[in-house]
């Protein structure tokens, strides 16, 4: 996401990228390379320390679990952030970047480009002027680590949730996501396309997806086996085949 955000923000007319930040090297340099009057850093605290009031804003697209901090301390030093999602790993996080930017007075965004194309745009205000008729279900989209998340999806009062990881992509197994929201979410679970479908032996595959499926009939309100958003890439076409015919076999209601 940093590659991607640093070329937009190069576009506009109105942006002046004036420092650069990353441990690793070789991205650094790729990025200096793109803006050679930048400077660079490797470390966002010397960063902070020598820029000063050189900066009015930060764009913070590094591994997620410095999002929190770098936000925090920029907010602090009173520059508008601009976040890669996502922003924190916790609510109480999100509080205290909340609170501390109401206070600081800066402008703050998270990186959900997505949210804003036309596309979105344009679905937002058909909702509004009725044109699709009344809204009976939401299904609420994520993926990652979302435990602390599933009671607070459960009370947002949407229809379902798509997609939940499993480990170690995800951090909540589908049975235990069952039992703590199951009776009042459809749930969208989706396999695990690297242990099971691309390293597992015919037998081990076959194992882990009839206990998905199995889970997933007998359990709460309603479930879909998903590959998610892809499929790892070296998964062989029998494997896929195999996959099809089991869901025909033991995955019907």
């Amino acid at each position: 996401m940093g590659w991607s955000d640093l070329l937009k923000f190069k576009e506009d007319p109105n942006v002046q990228i004036v420092a650069l930040c990353d441990v690793d090297e070789d991205r650094l340099k790729k990025a200096s390379e793109a803006l050679p009057d930048a400077r660079t850093y490797t470390d966002w605290r010397e960063m902070f320390k020598m820029e000063g009031d050189n900066i009015d804003s930060v764009n913070v697209s590094v591994p997620d679990h410095n999002h929190f901090p770098i936000s925090l301390q920029a907010i602090r030093k009173r520059k508008h952030v601009y976040c890669q999602k996502p922003m924190c790993h916790d609510v109480n996080e999100v509080h205290s970047l909340t609170e501390t930017s109401v206070k600081s007075g800066v402008i703050t965004q998270l990186g959900t480009q997505l949210a804003a194309n036309i596309g979105s745009q344009i679905a937002v205000q058909l909702i509004k002027d009725a044109a699709i008729g009344k809204i009976k279900h939401v299904y609420t989209h994520t993926c990652g680590s979302i435990g602390d998340r599933l009671e607070l999806m459960r009370e947002s009062n949407t229809s379902g949730l798509e997609c939940l990881d499993p480990p170690p992509l995800g951090n909540v197994d589908l049975e235990i996501a069952f039992d703590q929201i199951g009776n009042d979410m459809f749930i969208k679970g989706n396999i695990d396309s690297v242990n099971s479908l691309l390293y597992a032996d015919d037998e081990k595959a076959e194992i882990d997806v009839v206990k998905i499926i199995e889970t997933g009939k007998t359990k709460g309100k309603g479930f879909i086996l998903s590959t998610a958003c892809y499929i790892a890439p070296m998964v062989s076409k029998e494997r896929l085949l195999m996959l099809s015919q089991m869901v025909e076999k033991y995955g019907q209601y």
